[in-house]
């Protein structure tokens, strides 16, 4: 685990974290993509950034939302920790429905077609994944199974620990991680998620020249990484982020497989609403979709 990459000697000692430049990566990546596919495409670059801006804002908040509903025990009688971002974690399907939903309404606001836009974004979604789960890895979260004898196992040893409940408190490292056990080996699920949203986002980039209609890329994404989700599911071993009716089903699906099965169903139902409206004009010409 290499959750600091780096310490500033300032402050009594600033930590940067590895996630947070793995973040700053995946949104410079993104800010390059977006302005490059957005000129491409024919859409007013000054709009994109700044639709950027806000929607990177509501991935945030929707992420963070998310983290709070599925991890609550960790914030009660402590809620000051709710705000602080550098403390805690985020979850990636709160953030992906609280961007595409303020992406939208950016979109809407400035009388942009939603469906070329959107699929200005589609492939850096994945691409800039990569880059965040890349930072799971270093932080040691989002950990799989205990997988011993597994050849590509990883094991968690460093103890760069903090516990949400007493943080403010307590300076000190204490002995709650992120990854719970450590030393012991585990199904490197950052790893498999981070391999399989950049093998999507190059098959998205592929797809750009090849694409049908408008809103043909978002379709693919919505389709496809929920499916890769669910299965890199079935690895999963921090059990905190919660299953969907716990009390009722037991740990039968997890509340991600839950909403992947969502947003597979939310796809459909945009993918014929994209559709009817591709057969108005010519493919992936016009400006009516």
């Amino acid at each position: 685990m290499h959750p600091v990459l780096i310490e500033l000697p300032i402050f009594g000692g600033f930590p940067i974290h590895t996630y947070g430049v793995m973040l700053a990566l995946a949104v410079f990546q993104a800010a390059v993509l977006m302005r490059k596919w957005g000129n491409e495409d024919k859409l007013p670059g000054d709009d994109l950034y700044d639709m950027a801006f806000w929607t990177l804002l509501g991935g945030l908040a929707g992420a963070r939302l998310e983290y709070i509903r599925v991890s609550w025990p960790e914030f009660e009688g402590n809620y000051l920790m709710l705000l602080n971002l550098r403390k805690g974690g985020l979850v990636f399907y709160g953030g992906l429905i609280g961007a595409f939903v303020t992406f939208v309404v950016s979109a809407r606001r400035r009388k942009l077609p939603i469906a070329r836009v959107l699929d200005v974004v589609a492939p850096v979604v994945p691409l800039g994944h990569f880059w965040g789960r890349i930072g799971c890895l270093a932080a040691g979260c989002c950990f799989g199974r205990e997988a011993p004898g597994l050849g590509w196992a990883v094991t968690f040893t460093d103890k760069h620990c903090w516990d949400p409940r007493t943080a403010l408190a307590n300076t000190e490292k204490l002995p709650i991680c992120l990854t719970d056990p450590l030393f012991t080996p585990l199904h490197p699920t950052q790893v498999y998620e981070a391999l399989y949203s950049l093998g999507l986002g190059l098959f998205l980039v592929w797809m750009r020249k090849r694409r049908r209609f408008h809103g043909q890329l978002i379709l693919l994404y919505l389709s496809l990484y929920p499916i890769l989700r669910s299965i890199n599911e079935l690895y999963r071993g921090d059990t905190k982020r919660g299953f969907f009716m716990e009390a009722q089903l037991g740990q039968l699906i997890s509340n991600a497989q839950f909403l992947s099965l969502l947003i597979v169903l939310g796809s459909s139902i945009l993918g014929m609403i994209f559709w009817n409206l591709s057969k108005q004009t010519s493919p992936v010409d016009g400006s009516k979709s």
